[in-house]
């Protein structure tokens, strides 16, 4: 029998009934996926298997999380996911449905994540945040959309 991974201990981790085990494995997965940490080669390169798993696996993490501390690492490891390379290749659609339903600290996290993925299919539901009442909301979502044209320009 073959044992675990780590990227399948953290996966596991994420389904944890102890909040902070889950909030453990969303850091620990915001650290692998690090741009800069990638870039400096701390951890090994992921494939884009690897990735897409860690990466649905937080979407589907932060759907149901319901402790602030976790749901805030698992957003914050999204968000570092975005930057990667193969954010691209991710269809973000299911994390793009919570969009309308978060609490005003989640919106820039998943905005941001929208547009770094450069996909246009989610201009749409950003452009509206480009009139929140919220300076940063709106600077986030002009960024993304920015970010969106360039990458399909």
């Amino acid at each position: 029998m073959r044992s675990p991974t780590p990227l399948s201990d953290l996966i596991s981790m994420l389904n944890s009934h102890i909040a902070s085990e889950r909030n453990q494995a969303a850091s620990a997965i915001a650290d692998y996926l690090d741009h800069e940490m990638i870039a400096q080669v701390k951890y090994k390169t992921l494939t884009q298997d690897e990735y897409n798993r860690l990466v649905y696996a937080l979407i589907d993490a932060v759907e149901r999380e319901s402790d602030v501390t976790a749901r805030d690492s698992i957003y914050f490891a999204l968000s570092n996911a975005s930057i990667f390379t193969f954010g691209a290749q991710i269809d973000w659609s299911k994390l793009a449905r919570l969009l309308p339903n978060l609490e005003s600290e989640y919106i820039e996290y998943v905005i941001s994540t929208l547009g770094l993925s450069g996909h246009a299919k989610y201009r749409s539901l950003i452009e509206p945040y480009i009139n929140s009442h919220d300076a940063s909301i709106r600077e986030t979502a002009h960024e993304a959309i920015q970010e969106i044209d360039f990458r399909n320009s």
